[in-house]
C-alpha cells in the first residue's frame, strides 16, 4: 500500500527512488550507473511493472555509506 502523501513511499517505509532520483543522490551519470550495476558494484533496481524500476533508498544510501567509508 502507498502512502498517500508520496506515491513512492509504502506505509511500511520503505521508498523506491526512480533513476533520476538515484541519479541526483549519487552524482553519477546514468551510463557509469549501469555500467557499476552490471558489475555488481551497486544496487540493482526492483521491477514493478513492465515500465518501472525502482531502488530501495535505504539500499542506495548503505552503498553510499560503504563508499565513503572505503574512502577514508
Amino acid at each position: 500500500m502507498l502512502h498517500s502523501s508520496n506515491s513512492n513511499v509504502l506505509s511500511n517505509g520503505l521508498r523506491g527512488l526512480r533513476i533520476n532520483k538515484v541519479l541526483e543522490k549519487t552524482g553519477l551519470s546514468r551510463t557509469h550507473t549501469y555500467r557499476l550495476i552490471a558489475r555488481d558494484d551497486h544496487p540493482k533496481p526492483i521491477q514493478l511493472s513492465d515500465r518501472v524500476f525502482v531502488w530501495n533508498e535505504a539500499d542506495i544510501d548503505a552503498w553510499l555509506k560503504s563508499k565513503f567509508e572505503g574512502a577514508k
